[in-house]
């Protein structure tokens, strides 16, 4: 997992030198990241072995390739981006989420670019592995898990109440200096 931290660290300063085209503003992005406790030293950190922080390597990978995607004629991110894309639903449940929010951001940057309309194949490994863990889990009789709520509109909708409350406590953990730093 250390792997990922420096892939993590490298694409940092990779997409920020791209975007903004300055090679020290990549460069101090790349430091400051060594400067964040809770991915270096708390639990659930990038070298403990959890899959959450190679899940967020590949989803930095999809949304940076996206970004550069943007560029008028520059199909190879779009590839890349469709490539880390497909990996989010593999690696981890939540993937599913953070997949349906790429793959939203890529149709709204297909259709602002107007690429080919054969662009929208980018989505189908995604489609594919997403559907057929579905169907696995159907066809051996697995239990639904009991760690989160279906993902759906009625769960939204019945636990939208609780959007306050998270909101707070998100600004309230992002605030937390010991944690995250300046």
């Amino acid at each position: 997992f250390p792997t990922f931290y420096v892939a993590g660290t490298f694409l940092v300063a990779a997409f920020a030198v791209r975007l903004s085209r300055r090679t020290w503003l990549g460069l101090l992005m790349a430091v400051f990241l060594f400067f964040v406790p809770q991915i270096t030293v708390e639990a659930g950190c990038a070298i403990t072995g959890y899959a959450d922080f190679p899940l967020s390597v590949f989803y930095l990978a999809a949304a940076g390739c996206l970004f550069c995607a943007c560029e008028h004629d520059n199909d190879v991110f779009f590839r890349l981006y469709a490539a880390c894309l497909a990996l989010l639903p593999w690696i981890k449940r939540d993937g599913v989420v953070l997949w349906t929010v790429a793959a939203a951001c890529g149709v709204f940057v297909i259709l602002r670019t107007r690429k080919s309309p054969l662009s929208f194949f980018a989505f189908l490994p995604g489609i594919v592995i997403i559907c057929g863990w579905r169907l696995y889990l159907t066809a051996t009789h697995a239990l639904p898990a009991v760690d989160f709520l279906p993902f759906n509109l009625e769960t939204l909708r019945t636990h939208l109440n609780r959007a306050l409350p998270l909101l707070s406590a998100l600004v309230a953990e992002f605030c937390s200096l010991p944690t995250w730093s300046l």
